[in-house]
């Protein structure tokens, strides 16, 4: 095989992936968004989600045979930049509330005090969510998106607040269980060798 050298890799290298061009949104079944497009623009960070394939070793002759074994998914974590009405953290909250209350340790608590509400807010039961990361090209294209089905808010992180936290906005972090995820190509997932747009 021959060589590839620097000359190479400038004709080949297309600009990379950057990691600052993504989109995430949260649906529930029904297509009613409270958060009204307001995470997409303060999801400050999030990652691709990942899965570990498992390992089973099987003892032969004094040998370990490995086979692959059954499919697990990592958590996934959102941070988001709190706002100053906190509607977005609120909602969070709300969300998971529902599955667990904070007082009566019951499901549809979603006030935080003592009454149940036994209507299903607009996140409704756990399967009727999903969230997305998608990856964009510097067209602004999809290039890939990943869909969590039937995920939920498992942990809404602490805000740290502090009187040396000068120039700097409050955020928090959310990290979602899910069952599984989907991976979608989109108009943006073209070859594209050289850089060309």
């Amino acid at each position: 095989m021959a060589y590839l050298g620097i000359d190479r890799f400038i004709q080949d290298f297309d600009g990379g992936s950057r990691p600052t061009l993504f989109r995430v949104t949260v649906t529930d079944k029904s297509g009613v968004i409270k958060f009204n497009n307001r995470l997409t623009f303060y999801a400050k960070a999030t990652s691709v989600p990942g899965s570990t394939l498992g390992e089973i070793t099987v003892p032969y002759l004094g040998r370990q045979i490995k086979v692959p074994g059954d499919r697990t998914f990592e958590d996934w974590s959102v941070t988001v930049i709190n706002t100053e009405d906190y509607t977005i953290r609120n909602e969070f909250e709300k969300w998971n509330r529902y599955y667990n209350g904070i007082v009566n340790n019951m499901v549809g608590d979603i006030t935080g005090a003592s009454t149940v509400e036994t209507s299903a807010p607009f996140w409704g039961h756990v399967t009727g969510c999903t969230a997305t990361v998608e990856q964009l090209n510097r067209k602004g294209q999809m290039v890939q998106k990943y869909e969590l089905i039937a995920c939920y808010p498992k942990d809404v992180a602490a805000i740290e607040l502090a009187y040396d936290q000068n120039d700097t906005v409050s955020e928090f972090q959310v990290t979602f269980g899910y069952t599984y995820f989907q991976v979608k190509q989109g108009p943006g997932a073209q070859l594209n060798l050289g850089g060309k747009r």
